[in-house]
């Protein structure tokens, strides 16, 4: 598991590195959009229904 971490993090390095290449560029980018998604707050279902009682 430690040696996927530091391979993963070799590419990307690499990829970032060497945006000319469109495969590292597209991984860079999607990996980009998942940790921007994963820092975003999430609310739950249960705080979600509780706003909507609130609205009503």
């Amino acid at each position: 598991m430690q040696t996927d971490e530091l391979l993963y993090d070799a590419l990307e390095a690499f990829a970032r590195n060497h945006p000319e290449y469109t495969e590292f560029a597209e991984w860079i980018a999607a990996k980009d959009r998942i940790r921007a998604e994963l820092a975003k707050p999430e609310t739950t279902e249960m705080e979600e229904v509780e706003e909507s009682d609130v609205m009503s």
